[in-house]
């Protein structure tokens, strides 16, 4: 199970990385604000893709902490590292994507709140909405 979770990080990180965005671990304020100063105006696609991947990975951080315990705390990790580059401040879109993250969480912990068969699955579907928001979001950078 984790092998997918962690597959779909990967792809997450490289739609990342390619965007032109520091990597998430060695992130500044400073840097992440002057990458997005030379980028256009973000708009509510984007916003929208951002709350939704911000949900998946909840609904991911849920599955593995079913699966492998409290102390697994990758994707809530994961989701500080974006939160830190895509909303260093208290704000408007801070608030909707940890609303959102926190909302994947409940709903995910709801369905799979122990650690089945029926989790490997979940994780699967969340892996491949993942990847496809995050090819969403990396469009932006690179436009068609």
């Amino acid at each position: 199970m984790n092998k997918q979770i962690k597959h779909w990080g990967i792809s997450i990180v490289m739609a990342l990385s390619i965007c032109g965005l520091p990597d998430a671990v060695s992130a500044s304020h400073a840097q992440s604000e002057r990458i997005q100063q030379d980028l256009p105006p973000r708009d509510q696609d984007y916003f929208r893709n951002l709350a939704e991947l911000s949900a998946i990975i909840g609904a991911a951080h849920a599955v593995r902490v079913a699966c492998n315990g409290v102390d697994d705390q990758y994707w809530r990790s994961y989701m500080q590292q974006i939160l830190g580059l895509e909303a260093p401040e208290r704000g408007p879109l801070r608030a909707r994507m940890v609303d959102g993250f926190n909302r994947g969480y409940q709903e995910s912990a709801r369905r799979n709140g122990v650690c089945s068969a029926n989790s490997a699955q979940a994780e699967a579907e969340y892996a491949r909405e993942g990847r496809r928001l995050s090819d969403e979001l990396a469009a932006f950078y690179f436009p068609s």
